[in-house]
């Protein structure tokens, strides 16, 4: 899958941190190939994003939202953005193209009302054209 430059940026400064705790925790250090984990290596609890996600939204006033929100935020974004259904399913790693049309089919009303102006358009031009 292909990242973006930022984000690969981002991820190669996370893995050289932890090469500097490697260094600094000596023998104590736990190794792993995962990217959430404390300086000592010890692996995040998996509920620690989205307990920690709770607390900036509440700290900031925004809205309460699950941290699982955000993926959809993503997929609905690349589908308004792109149009391209295929790509978002890739995109996601949904089973198939058809999961990702049932969860994202009801996004894109800006589209949808493109695609009956055109529709609307093409039968109006076609009715006129026939008297």
């Amino acid at each position: 899958m292909y990242l973006a430059e930022n984000v690969k940026a981002y991820l190669l400064s996370v893995r050289m941190h932890q090469e500097e705790d490697k260094k600094l925790f000596g023998k104590g250090y736990k190794d792993s190939d995962y990217i959430c984990r404390y300086a000592d290596g010890t692996l995040m609890k998996p509920n620690y994003v989205s307990h920690n996600f709770k607390r900036f939204l509440e700290r900031n006033h925004l809205r309460a939202i699950r941290f699982h929100d955000l993926r959809h935020t993503a997929g609905s974004t690349i589908l308004n953005q792109t149009g391209d259904l295929k790509l978002t399913s890739e995109y996601l790693r949904h089973s198939s193209i058809q999961v990702t049309g049932d969860i994202y089919s009801h996004v894109d009303m800006g589209r949808k009302k493109a695609a009956a102006d055109i529709l609307a358009a093409n039968i109006v031009t076609n009715n006129e054209s026939n008297f």
